[in-house]
């Protein structure tokens, strides 16, 4: 297998975009269009007729390089038009082990049992098939999403779309929790550009939810990509906690990502057990991605 490295400006954008809409593990994370919004130095690491692509986003550093996984990408790859195997994704990786000093990477859940080699850890993402009817999905809920969906109805909860972007960031922003922090200014930028850029290249919704009399309690984006619809970020203020919004903004979102064609609704992972919680209450399933790690520096130093 001939495999390159390829920075940015030596990408086929045209080739690598049609083999991640293609490939039979499609998710809007491998873009070009995504990754550049998410971090403008990635490379790309192909095949000889880009049949398989996976992004390497490169930081430099003392003349070592490092492989790291950027704010808002959950899996950079690897995207590929057959099914992978055993020998593919080996190759992929000792090619990067081998030209890298440190690789952190999250890989697309295809390659989760096929990985042997590295220090690997997994973790877990939600998600609800919507090829069912819509009254067979909600009978998987929790008895206490219902409880509080029904609350929403009853305080006259309601849902508006917008355009506006810039109030997601801004109730992302007024949360509480150290992963704010350490988001920045810097990083609260790059999720400007993202959702400027999927608002641009997919079917993208601002979802708000109001009370009866007009207070904003909940402000969510997702994004429809390639047959999934993808809850990218929100954020609820803290009288929504109280009021049901959250459990109402999801089941009314899953609702019309059905009527409207879609295969599957993503929550677009949880690393906190409270979200992963929250999102179980939907009866959704899950499913592993993997976090490799390598590269040809000690280990102690990986």
């Amino acid at each position: 297998m001939n495999l390159r490295l390829l920075s940015n400006a030596k990408i086929d954008k045209n080739r690598w975009n049609e083999t991640v809409q293609s490939a039979h593990n499609s998710a809007v994370y491998g873009m070009s269009w995504y990754l550049d919004a998410c971090c403008p130095d990635w490379y790309g690491l192909v095949d000889e007729n880009y049949e398989r692509v996976m992004a390497v986003p490169l930081r430099h550093k003392v003349g070592l390089s490092y492989a790291y996984q950027p704010l808002f990408v959950q899996q950079v790859g690897i995207f590929s038009l057959l099914p992978l195997d055993g020998i593919t994704v080996q190759a992929f990786l000792q090619f990067l082990s081998s030209k890298i000093g440190k690789v952190k990477l999250y890989l697309t859940p295809q390659c989760t049992p096929l990985v042997k080699t590295g220090q690997p850890e997994t973790r877990v993402s939600q998600y609800i098939p919507l090829d069912r009817p819509v009254d067979e999905i909600r009978s998987g809920y929790v008895e206490n999403a219902r409880r509080n969906i029904k609350k929403a109805e009853k305080n006259g909860l309601n849902i508006q779309f917008s355009i506006d972007f810039e109030t997601v960031i801004k109730g992302f922003k007024n949360q509480q929790g150290e992963h704010v922090k350490l988001i920045g200014d810097a990083g609260f930028q790059r999720l400007h550009d993202l959702l400027y850029t999927l608002q641009k290249h997919t079917d993208s919704h601002v979802t708000q939810v109001f009370t009866r009399e007009g207070q904003l309690l909940y402000s969510a984006f997702f994004s429809g990509f390639n047959g999934t619809a993808l809850y990218v970020k929100g954020a609820g203020t803290d009288l929504a906690r109280h009021t049901g919004a959250g459990h109402f903004l999801m089941d009314r979102m899953m609702k019309k990502f059905h009527e409207d064609g879609y295969r599957v609704l993503d929550f677009g992972g949880a690393n906190a057990e409270n979200v992963r919680k929250f999102n179980k209450q939907f009866g959704s399933s899950e499913f592993e991605y993997l976090c490799f790690k390598g590269g040809y520096l000690p280990a102690f130093l990986l």
